[in-house]
């Protein structure tokens, strides 16, 4: 009769254990939330960023305007300024990328979030994505938002060779 009791009793709280458990899975743990909330870059949900400067994309015949923005990586990215590269297509339809000279050590908030224009830097390339078209609801691998196309990038969609990056003539990079 003790053996009985015994093993109802760790029956139960097994499926008292699996009851809880199974009913937690959709609910993010303290632990995840706190990552998302507080490591994730989302424009919808914080400030929009700084501006630290402007700069000029030209592809091709194409000059494009855009800025880099006030945060550790872009300052890494401005100091290797003026820059031109071949551009790759890791994600047709979504995104051109070109190779830095050399890693980012200055690591800032990485997310998946992007907005149409975004340059993102990604540390496995290391390399900046130009979001040309919104066709995903958010990017592959975790990027950190060094700055933004102000100008049309649909050009991007079917242009692939060289770019040159370089801070707008006149433009001073204040220090932190």
């Amino acid at each position: 009769m003790e053996k009985k009791r015994l093993f109802l009793s760790g029956l139960l709280l097994l499926i008292l254990a699996f009851a809880s458990f199974s009913g937690n899975m959709d609910t993010p743990s303290e632990e995840t939330a706190a990552f998302s909330s507080e490591d994730v870059w989302e424009p919808g949900l914080q400030e929009e960023p700084i501006v630290m400067c402007r700069i000029r994309i030209t592809a091709g015949d194409a000059q494009l305007a855009g800025v880099l923005y006030d945060n550790p990586t872009a300052r890494e990215l401005a100091g290797m300024l003026p820059l031109t590269a071949e551009l790759w297509h890791p994600a047709p339809g979504f995104a051109r990328a070109f190779a830095l000279p050399e890693r980012i050590e200055a690591y800032g908030t990485l997310g998946y979030e992007y907005e149409l224009g975004s340059l993102a830097y990604w540390s496995g390339g290391p390399s900046i994505a130009i979001i040309y078209k919104a066709s995903r609801e958010q990017t592959v691998v975790p990027v950190i938002p060094v700055g933004r196309i102000t100008s049309d990038v649909s050009i991007f969609e079917g242009y692939g060779e060289t770019v040159t990056v370089e801070i707008e003539e006149g433009e001073e990079i204040m220090e932190r």
